[in-house]
């Protein structure tokens, strides 16, 4: 009955909440905002109590988390590479908490500009006691997540020296006693073009170990190697899933999931040529 209400719009289901993660969560409030007429025609059909919660003000709460989880969305899937760094991922974090302060002081203003659904509800007049409520919520996201990020803020500000060595200070690496190090690299006009070219992270996994064993080492171990999100876990999920279905005749996927998700291309030529020719008879 609910996808027969939602026939002529652009989504025919609503995502409902589980346990299970996936990215495209983040979207469910939007969604439920683009089906509000749809959903309350249905409650009023089958939970007349719920029905009567959609109010004006609760509308509007809805639409402004719906913009925040927005923002949310729009960082984590930024986040989702396979490649990513510890630092980098850090930037984008740092990216995220400026757009919410940005966007905190045009509410206090009275600019929803940034807030599409929280105008379209609101109609661009928002009450000054939600104005405050709204400000407030994204004044404790910011201090969330300086909270939750400053041990690695720590960390990156004492070795930001890692993200360009050219630039950095001999005292900025004492602490490892690789000062010479460093000015070995910052004379190397070799490496120079090199990082220019190629970036911080090639540089250090290709070039650091042989100009700057000490440096590369560091930079490597603590920002290059760890995992800075669950992109790989959740691809290496997909992937099981995919592979592992009811069609299947085999319980064991070990060698079809080094094959799903490896990144070495085989050399398919020379392992034909390992291979002994059938001869004919």
């Amino acid at each position: 009955m609910f996808a027969h209400l939602c026939e002529d719009e652009t989504h025919q289901t609503l995502l409902l909440h589980n346990e299970v993660r996936w990215l495209s969560r983040g979207k469910v409030l939007t969604r439920f905002m683009e089906l509000t007429d749809q959903i309350r025609e249905f409650l009023a059909d089958h939970n007349q109590k719920l029905a009567d919660e959609m109010t004006d003000e609760f509308l509007i709460k809805t639409a402004y988390l719906a913009d925040i989880f927005s923002l949310y969305n729009e960082t984590n899937k930024r986040m989702q590479a396979a490649d990513g760094t510890v630092i980098e991922c850090k930037e984008k974090v740092d990216a995220f908490v400026r757009k919410v302060e940005y966007r905190r002081n045009k509410l206090r203003n009275g600019d929803l500009q940034h807030f599409p659904l929280l105008l379209q509800q609101s109609g661009g007049m928002l009450p000054d006691a939600l104005t405050r409520q709204f400000a407030g919520h994204m004044d404790q996201l910011q201090e969330e997540m300086h909270s939750r990020f400053s041990d690695i803020n720590e960390h990156i500000t004492k070795d930001a020296w890692v993200m360009d060595p050219f630039l950095a200070k001999e005292e900025e690496v004492e602490h490892l006693q690789a000062e010479d190090e460093l000015m070995d690299i910052k004379s190397n006009s070799v490496c120079k073009r090199f990082y220019d070219e190629n970036g911080f992270k090639q540089f250090w996994l290709a070039k650091g170990p042989g100009v700057a064993p000490r440096l590369a080492n560091h930079a490597i171990t603590r920002y290059i190697l760890p995992f800075a999100t669950t992109y790989l876990s959740k691809t290496a999920f997909s992937a099981l899933v995919t592979i592992k279905t009811k069609a299947r005749n085999r319980l064991d996927v070990h060698s079809d999931f080094r094959l799903a998700v490896t990144k070495v291309t085989p050399d398919i030529e020379s392992l034909a040529q390992e291979i002994q020719w059938q001869s004919s008879h």
